[in-house]
Order: structure tokens, then C-alpha cells, then sequence
């Protein structure tokens, strides 16, 4: 039951702003870097792009290399990363979903937390099928390019890439 509990918490979908809500300043700017990729998606939302997992691939990792948060982040000791990955999940309960989620995790300077910036499409899992969960850091692999050649190549992609996500959702968490 401890670890259910743990990893419920660890995946949990809260918003920072309801954790934090009364500690001004506490994400560290993130805030703003959140909007900023909420910007860029719905910038290329207006020009008649789908919302795709192509669109995730391409968003999160332009938004990585360009976006720096408003204190130093050393990648090199795993900082600022990314992770993709994907599932069926009810978190909410209300009814499986299959997710294909990119996350950027930031190192929070103040403690050994972590805030997480989700970018995250949801499908109907009858469109998905059966599928065993994934994930893949791009600490993993030598080079960004190399790590979108993993994401390509991954099942759960192969799949998405086929159907049109129900939802799509950007938020900040902390770990």
C-alpha cells in the first residue's frame, strides 16, 4: 500500500499551483516558462497545425534548447532534462486514457525537489491498443537527435502517430 501511495504521489497530475498557493515566488519562475511553452503550442496551433505527436516531439525540444529557466541549470548533472513516455492511465477516474507525455524536469535550487513542465496528448486506448508502459530520458542517449530517433522508433509513437489525440494538457508539477 506505501508504495502505491508513493507512486499515485510521484505521477499524481496536481497542479504546483495548488501545492504552493500560499508560498509566493516558490516555482522559481517557472510559471513564466510554462507560458512561454503554452505560447509556442498554441502559436502553432493558430496556424493550422494539429495538435500531433510530431508537435509534441518538436515543441518540447525546441522549448529545451531555447527556454532556460531564470537560474542556473547544469544538464551535465541531470538539472534540466527531458523524459518521454507513455501509458493507459486513470489518474482521474474518469476512464483510461492512453498518454504520450513529454516532461522537462528542472533540479529546484532551493531543496532536492524536482518541477516538472508535462506536455502530455491524450488517445483513446481502443485507438492505441494493448501496450506496455514506456519511458526514456534524453540523458540516455549521446545526443538530442539521437534520443527523438528513440522516441520514433517506440511503439506507443508508432501507434499515436496514427490517430488524432482526444486532449492535450501542459502544466507544472513538483516532484
Amino acid at each position: 500500500m506505501k508504495l502505491w501511495k508513493y507512486l499515485k504521489g510521484l505521477f499524481s497530475k496536481t497542479s504546483v499551483q495548488d501545492d504552493l498557493e500560499n508560498e509566493p515566488n516558490s516555482t522559481n519562475g517557472l510559471e513564466g516558462l510554462k507560458d512561454k511553452l503554452q505560447g509556442l503550442v498554441h502559436s502553432k496551433l493558430s496556424k493550422d497545425v494539429s495538435i500531433s505527436a510530431d508537435l509534441l516531439i518538436e515543441t518540447m525540444i525546441d522549448f529545451y534548447v531555447k527556454d532556460k529557466p531564470d537560474y542556473p541549470v547544469d544538464s551535465e548533472d541531470d538539472e534540466d532534462m527531458l523524459l518521454f513516455q507513455y501509458g493507459t492511465y486513470d489518474w482521474d477516474r474518469t476512464g483510461a486514457k492512453f498518454e504520450l507525455d513529454i516532461t522537462r524536469q528542472l533540479a529546484d535550487p532551493n531543496d532536492e525537489e524536482f518541477y516538472q513542465i508535462c506536455f502530455t496528448l491524450f488517445y483513446r486506448p481502443d485507438d492505441i491498443g494493448q501496450l506496455e508502459a514506456f519511458n526514456s530520458w534524453s540523458i540516455d542517449a549521446p545526443t538530442l537527435e539521437d534520443w527523438k530517433q528513440v522516441i520514433k522508433s517506440s511503439e506507443g509513437y508508432g501507434r499515436a502517430i496514427l490517430y488524432k489525440p482526444l486532449d492535450y494538457r501542459i502544466e507544472l508539477t513538483k516532484t
